[in-house]
């Protein structure tokens, strides 16, 4: 077992764990922009959905006729899973340790920036190449993750500006909420198709939300959007 041991991951483990939290990400439906991202998910696909929290992707995904099991390493996230819809296969479990054989799935799918709350950044690193292990030669990975600048406002840029002070590509943000203080990391995406080539995937598609489907280069989807998908596949 990976063992989390620094005090930034157990408080993020712990936020996503309270009655609080696990309110909040209750929820139904998709975002707009997952829309078009899901739909390029094969027809009847053998699917993971990490980070599923209370099950509102894994719904989705059972609703459209996938075999889809749904892991969240937060306990109260897959109580209140299995409270809402029973007749889907939900487990705890932990990206840093997936209990199943090479090659199980068709697609695996960690949405909504699921990804950016690991850390340190070697933690990240390892969960990307556990989810290669679990993915078909043949399959696919999708993911969003969080830009480095998010434009939402004067908060938003003071957090940009404490980042570029860092002098780094990627980097670490701890954000309070009433449920408790979470630490999640922010990059652009030339630097996370990178990122993703050094564990061995290929990036297809870099897509922003649908109202910049126009613009066609990552740089410029870092400055635009404040998360982004990306879909990928073996190298």
């Amino acid at each position: 077992m990976y063992e989390i041991t620094d005090k930034s991951s157990a408080d993020t483990r712990r936020a996503y764990d309270t009655d609080e939290g696990v309110e909040h990400y209750s929820w139904d439906g998709l975002f707009k922009r997952e829309e078009p991202v899901f739909s390029l998910i094969p027809e009847n696909s053998k699917l993971l959905d990490i980070g599923c929290g209370a099950g509102r992707t894994t719904r989705y995904f059972h609703a459209q006729g996938h075999d889809v099991i749904g892991i969240d390493y937060a306990p109260n996230m897959i109580e209140k899973a299995k409270a809402i819809a029973p007749q889907i296969d939900y487990r705890v479990g932990d990206v840093m340790n997936l209990e199943f054989d090479d090659h199980s799935f068709e697609v695996v799918v960690f949405s909504f920036n699921g990804l950016d709350m690991l850390h340190p950044y070697e933690n990240r690193l390892y969960a990307l190449r556990e989810i290669r292990r679990v993915v078909k030669p043949e399959g696919l990975f999708i993911f969003s993750s969080l830009n480095k600048f998010l434009p939402k406002g004067l908060n938003q840029i003071i957090r940009y500006l404490q980042v570029i002070s860092k002098r780094r590509e990627n980097a670490y943000m701890e954000c309070n909420y009433p449920w408790g203080t979470i630490t999640r990391f922010q990059t652009f995406p030339p630097g996370q198709v990178r990122e993703l080539r050094q564990v061995g995937f290929e990036v297809i598609r870099v897509m922003p939300h649908p109202r910049h489907k126009w613009v066609k280069w990552p740089w410029l989807i870092g400055l635009l959007d404040d998360w982004t998908h990306y879909v990928c596949k073996i190298q």
